[in-house]
Parts: structure tokens; C-alpha cells; sequence
């Protein structure tokens, strides 16, 4: 029998082998990039979202109201802003944006 039908008929599975490892390692860095893009985009969202919570009115008025058994003075609040809320906002933006 020669060398080569020998190599042919060999069924030791060492080029499968090598095969699956190769498959496996694409598929392992495939897997490091798309986890780590969606590790990156969950963030931007729980950013953008923090944001928009951030940004919510918290202000409440309502003018004095006066029938003829009752009488309630108007009242009024409104929030000021939380530390750093301008430049936390324009941080986030600009990291959301580039």
C-alpha cells in the first residue's frame, strides 16, 4: 500500500481534530467580539436611560383654588438641579454620539 492511500484511509481523526479546534477558536472570538459589543451598547443604554431619568420634571404647582366652603392656598416646588447634572449629561451625550 503506498504512503498516500495509507494518509487516505487513516481514521485517526488528528485533521478532525485540528478542524474543531480551529472551528472553536473562531467561534470563541466571534463570540468575545459580539459579547463585548453588547456589553458596550447595554451600557450606552443604561447611560442614555439614566439620563432621561435624570432629565424628568419634578416641579409641581397648582394656584389657589376658592369655593364657596372651601379656600386652598396655590403651593409650588420645584427641583433644583442634582450635583453635576449639566456636565454628567454633555459626558454622556458625547460618549453616546462618538
Amino acid at each position: 500500500m503506498s504512503l498516500i492511500s495509507r494518509f487516505w484511509n487513516d481514521d485517526t481523526a488528528t485533521v478532525i481534530s485540528a478542524e474543531l479546534v480551529f472551528i472553536m477558536s473562531i467561534v470563541t472570538l466571534g463570540m468575545i467580539v459580539g459579547l463585548t459589543t453588547y456589553r458596550d451598547q447595554l451600557v450606552f443604554e443604561y447611560a442614555d436611560l439614566g439620563a432621561a431619568i435624570g432629565a424628568i420634571n419634578q416641579s409641581y404647582s397648582f394656584s389657589a383654588m376658592t369655593g364657596t366652603n372651601y379656600s386652598v392656598a396655590g403651593s409650588v416646588f420645584v427641583d433644583a438641579d442634582n450635583f453635576c447634572a449639566t456636565q454628567c449629561v454633555a459626558i454622556v451625550d458625547a460618549g453616546a454620539s462618538g
